[in-house]
């Protein structure tokens, strides 16, 4: 006597059909989740991305446009009858050469003096 089979209920012909159908459909629900999920990333990704892009590019102050540079020729009226180049090309190293000339000392040859001596 058999009574445990008695108290179990009888499946029918379609009942494993039924259930891979099932499971087909929750595997295919989790694929088009995990699809979407993937895709909402990658977009927060990039829109992260663009937003970090433009706060590390923040608009700089404006630059003052710049006008021309115009130089100003130094005035060399006194100075046209020296033939001295240096006294030429740096007027005011003249004063230095005086002070250094004046000063006197060991130094004298290596000081500023040494620049107007007339030896070569």
């Amino acid at each position: 006597m058999n009574t445990h089979a008695a108290n179990e209920p009888e499946l029918g012909a379609d009942f494993a059909a039924r259930v891979l159908e099932i499971a087909d459909r929750r595997l295919a629900q989790r694929r088009r989740l995990r699809w979407a999920f993937g895709a909402s990333g990658v977009c927060l990704v990039i829109a992260a991305t663009v937003a970090w892009n433009d706060f590390a590019q923040a608009p700089q102050p404006a630059t003052p446009a710049a006008g021309p540079v115009l130089a100003v020729a130094p005035s060399f009226e006194g100075r046209a009858d020296s033939t001295d180049a240096l006294s030429y090309l740096f007027p005011d190293a003249e004063p230095l050469a005086r002070f250094a000339a004046e000063d006197g000392g060991a130094d004298r040859d290596e000081g500023a003096g040494a620049l107007f001596d007339e030896r070569d």
